[in-house]
Formats: structure tokens, sequence, C-alpha cells
């Protein structure tokens, strides 16, 4: 009995010695990596880690299950868009997102964009508003969102600073060789530069925060905006939820956006947002009634 008993207590010290080794093992191995980290000046930039993001947007990779996904918009006489009260909002397509010459460009831009552009195109041709809403980052990043302030103030990166070639929207969007009139925009100013085209800017994620956007709206009569543009997480969520929050009715092109997400997009239209198929879109564009997206 006694001899039972010491083995099976020598097999539970050497049990926990064996569970105190693989402890000690892995602490050897992550503690000194933590300090580093800690101590380096290149925390960060998993935001801009290009392996997070597929070149393959979503709505190609799952073509199936995103045309399910369009047949269930919350369709209500009161989340309907007005054709004619309908204002394309084109969000931060510039050249430093945009391009692949840019400093931080998305991942999926070679498929998206072009569609973009298309877009863009469609609603130019029936003389509808159009608003380029834009972001610009002082190079000390003295005005940076909190989630890219402490990079850009150690110069990490630089992205979309005002006056440079990166600010500038990417050419295929705009008609002409557009120059950004960057210190009116900082100032809050619309710059003019279609016949119903427009350059707005916006301080933060959400257009509608701290801008001219919502009041530029109200003066065009403009009750119903479509999305299309850049980046789905970050600035079209956040302008959707300030279009929503202020009483707009909402649309969004997924096949037009870049790093779009199935669960973001099912948000999306639990907020009443209607998502649309590129020829919803066209037919939408060119509709003549006023009544929402195209059944």
């Amino acid at each position: 009995m006694w001899i039972d008993t010491s083995n099976s207590l020598l097999r539970k010290v050497l049990s926990v010695s064996k569970i105190n080794l693989i402890l000690s093992f892995w602490l050897a191995l992550l503690v000194p990596a933590t300090i580093a980290y800690a101590e380096s000046d290149d925390m960060s930039a998993g935001f801009y880690d290009k392996n997070f993001y597929s070149k393959i947007p979503w709505t190609v990779s799952h073509k199936d299950k995103f045309q399910q996904l369009l047949r269930h918009n919350l369709v209500t006489p009161d989340t309907q868009l007005h054709r004619e009260k309908t204002a394309l909002l084109v969000i931060d397509t510039q050249n430093d997102w945009g391009t692949a010459k840019g400093s931080a460009p998305e991942t999926d831009i070679d498929i998206v964009v072009p569609k973009i552009s298309k877009e863009i195109d469609i609603w130019r041709q029936t003389g509808s508003l159009i608003i380029h809403i834009v972001r610009m980052y002082y190079a000390d990043g003295s005005d940076a969102d909190m989630a890219r302030k402490w990079q850009m103030e150690k110069g990490q990166f630089s992205m979309a600073v005002p006056g440079t070639w990166g600010s500038q929207l990417v050419r295929s969007t705009t008609t002409s060789d557009t120059t950004l009139d960057y210190k009116s925009l900082l100032n809050l100013g619309v710059q003019k530069i279609g016949p119903n085209e427009y350059v707005i800017y916006k301080p933060h994620y959400n257009g509608f925060d701290r801008s001219s956007l919502n009041d530029f709206l109200k003066s065009k009569d403009i009750d119903s905006v479509v999305f299309v543009g850049m980046t789905f997480p970050n600035c079209v969520r956040a302008t959707q939820y300030g279009a929503t929050d202020h009483h707009y009715r909402v649309a969004a092109v997924p096949e037009a956006i870049t790093q779009v997400y199935p669960g973001g997009l099912v948000a999306m239209q639990r907020q009443g947002v209607q998502l649309m198929s590129m020829d919803d879109f066209a037919k939408f564009a060119n509709s003549k009634s006023d009544t929402a997206v195209p059944d």
C-alpha cells in the first residue's frame, strides 16, 4: 500500500514538473518578445498588414452568397430611396489608397477601383449629384485619427498629405486632371469639379462628423444617398452610420467598395441600407420613377 501511494505521488509530482517545465519554456519565449515589442518603435502597423486582406473581394470569391444576400434587403416605405433626391457619395478614392504606387494601397483595388469608376460614370451620365468625400492628413500626424496618430508622429508612414499626389482623386474617377483645392477643403469649403460634381473634406472616418456634408446635401434637397469607395470597415461604414443617424435613405454597391465582408453587409441591411448589385445600380440610376431599388 505504501509503495502504491508513493508511486502515485511520484507520478503526480512528475506531472506537475512537466507542466511547469512547459510553462517555463513558453514564458522564456514570450516574455522577451513582449518586452521587445513594447520597447520597439515598430509597434503598430497591423492595420496596414497587406497579408490580412484578400486581393479577391468577397463579392467575387463568394458570388453566390453575395447574390443571396441581396435578396434580404429591409425594404419599407421609409428605407426606399427617392431617385430624384439621391446623391452618389464616393468615399476616399484617392491615390495613396486607390493606386498601386500609393503609400497605403488597398489590396483589392485592381478589381474594385475600375468598378467604382464605372458606377461614377453611369451616375455622371444621368446628371445627378456626385460628391467625392476625401480625407487628408498633415505629415506630422497632428490631425490624425487616434488609431494612426502615434505611428504618423513617429514617421512610420504618411498618407494623403495635403497638396501631394497621394491626396488627389484617382484619375479614373474624374473627368479631368482635377487638383484638389486643399486649403479651401480643409476650411470646410466645397469644391466644384464638374457640372454636378463636388468634393468635400471630412476630418474623421464619418463623413458627416464636423464636415459640410450634411448642410450641402440639404441645400440640394437630397434625402437619399448611395455609397461606393473605400474602405468598407472604416470610412464607408462610419459615413453610413452618419447618414443613417441623419435620417437619410441609404444604399450601397458592395462590388464597388473595397474590403467588404459579409458580417458588415448584414449589419448594414439590418439598419435599412439597400444593398445593390452593379446591375441594380445601373437600373436605379436610369430609372424615371421616384421609388427605391429595382426589384
